[in-house]
């Protein structure tokens, strides 16, 4: 396929992306957004607060949360914002968080354990903004199935694979993070992914959009693998092997 052709598909994406989370649908738009404040303990979690949350609503966090959250298809539009202090951390047998909602934000928390720290799939979409992503075995966060994040402001650190794996059909942009010290890639995009890692011309993300992305890593800083696109500024974003490498009809357009 063209490179021209690809990089007009990635643009596609994004305002795609960008109408999935500015317009949820007409019952968000008329519902009145509450915040609500949960303090972990052993018997409140956020997996039991989420249910009481409707459209637009935010829960704001404090305490370690241990458990595994799971914010299934019937959920969407909701914030949970760990208020730069709280934590949660997963049994690593299954996800830390997934994500199969829409438009769900994912904010100030660390993040550690599961099996990944982060998973959005099946045709999610989420916010991931400014946390501390680190100590699981597996990729900080994944993107798979169809599924788009937009990926900003975090740390993600010290992970057993790849900081940020984006696969099958899945779109991601991600900007203004330290990705360092991860085993694998500190980004790794295959099989018809596409990442845009700081360039957006639509404006719809947040203003640190064309930030670059800093840290190194065990494998290269960005790798493209089995036919996917990565567009932008690779910044200071490196890894052991070097800092980008484009095999198997990946189109090459970082900076």
């Amino acid at each position: 396929m063209p490179r021209s052709t690809k990089i007009r598909q990635m643009k596609t994406l994004t305002l795609v992306l960008a109408a999935t989370f500015l317009g949820l649908g007409p019952s968000m738009g008329r519902a009145q957004a509450d915040k609500h404040t949960l303090t972990c303990g052993p018997e409140k979690t956020i997996g039991q607060a989420i249910k009481t949350l409707k459209p637009g609503d935010t829960l704001l966090v404090s305490g370690t949360c241990n458990e595994n959250i799971d914010l299934g298809e019937d959920i969407y539009g909701i914030t949970l914002d760990g208020q730069g202090t709280a934590t949660i951390n997963g049994d690593p047998s299954v996800n830390t968080i997934t994500v199969t909602g829409r438009g769900i934000t994912i904010r100030g928390f660390t993040i550690t354990g599961g099996f990944q720290c982060i998973a959005v799939l099946d045709g999610g979409s989420a916010v991931i903004d400014g946390n501390t992503i680190q100590n699981n075995g597996a990729p900080g966060i994944q993107v798979l199935r169809g599924s788009s994040a937009q990926i900003f402001t975090n740390t993600i650190q010290n992970n057993g694979s790849h900081g940020v794996s984006v696969d099958r059909n899945a779109q991601a942009e991600i900007a203004a993070c330290t990705i360092t010290g991860n085993v694998g890639d500190g980004i790794r995009g295959m099989r018809n992914a596409g990442v845009d890692i700081g360039t957006d011309a639509t404006g719809a993300t947040p203003q640190f959009e064309d930030d670059t992305n800093t840290g190194s890593n065990g494998g290269f800083g960005v790798r493209c693998m089995v036919d996917g696109f990565v567009d932008g500024r690779l910044g200071t974003l490196t890894g052991t092997l070097g800092g980008k490498s484009f095999t198997e009809a990946c189109t090459d357009s970082v900076q």
